[in-house]
């Protein structure tokens, strides 16, 4: 789905080396039923692992918004 800025709510996601648990994270949220827009930002820090992969296949699918943002090293 693609992003716009005519999201009521954005649910901010930071990821560092936790892919075993992103799938889980975002599965929730596509999960809720709201009556207003909602997007989730996910931004990766820099892990080390494949989550920043999962979360850009997933947010390829139909369904709440999701972006994936990767700013490249860990900031901490």
């Amino acid at each position: 789905m693609q992003c716009s800025r005519d999201h009521g709510v954005s649910v901010v996601v930071t990821l560092y080396n936790y892919m075993q648990f992103i799938t889980d994270c975002i599965s929730s949220f596509r999960r809720q039923v709201v009556s207003f827009p909602v997007e989730m930002v996910v931004v990766d820090d820099g892990s080390k692992d494949r989550g920043a992969a999962v979360v850009s296949r997933i947010s390829r699918l139909p369904g709440h918004a999701i972006r994936l943002i990767s700013v490249g090293s860990n900031r901490g």
